[in-house]
């Protein structure tokens, strides 16, 4: 019978290129270099579309900007973009609509009115136990009235929290990611609806 080879200490196996060693520390890092670089490029390209779109939305509606304004007639040139503007969006014809700067001003707003409408729900629920808990401190029950307390303070860190929600909602720009948001909100709500419908029944 013969002789088993031992498989201890046996050294690491290595690529030899032209008598040198495969260094696969330096190959990783310049594959996370190649990959952070395409991304920042990705990034680029896309702020650079979203600039040009957003101007050519500006261009459609028939703004203007303009320099060395003092404070009378920079109210002015507002006043007239809002009327250009207006007209402009009532009687916008097929062939200058371009873009979808219009739908993710819809899908936007809609996202943004959906958090400030749970940040009213909220509010008046925190409303609700303040004004529990303060008619069972009247009542002299003392050990009910923190409750509603307690649960009143988590209640206003979530609602802030909707608010800075809503804030980012209008600064964004990424319109996959808006769509991605949008979707799972109103999976969650259809979710909580069929919840509370089962346990009505």
């Amino acid at each position: 019978m013969g002789k088993k080879k031992s498989s201890k200490n046996t050294p690491p196996v290595t690529l030899n290129t032209q008598g040198q060693a495969f260094d696969y520390k330096k190959l990783a890092e310049a594959i996370v270099h190649a990959q952070q670089e395409a991304e920042v490029l990705r990034k680029n390209e896309q702020e650079k579309l979203s600039g040009e779109q957003q101007q050519e939305w500006l261009n459609v509606l028939g703004q203007k900007t303009y320099t060395n304004e003092n404070c009378i007639t920079k109210i002015l040139h507002r006043w007239r973009n809002n009327i250009v503007a207006f007209f402009k969006i009532m009687f916008l014809s097929r062939k200058e609509a371009q873009g979808d700067k219009a739908t993710f001003g819809i899908l936007q707003f809609a996202l943004a009115l959906l958090f400030s409408s749970i940040r009213l729900l909220i509010f008046l629920l925190t409303i609700g136990l303040v004004v529990a808990g303060i008619y069972s401190f009247e009542q002299k029950a003392f050990a009910f009235s923190l409750i509603p307390l307690l649960y009143a303070l988590p209640s206003i860190m979530l609602g802030r929290i909707f608010r800075i929600a809503g804030f980012e909602i209008e600064k964004m720009t990424d319109r996959n990611y808006l769509l991605s948001i949008l979707s799972a909100v109103i999976a969650l709500i259809a979710m909580i609806l069929a919840l509370v419908a089962l346990f009505v029944r």
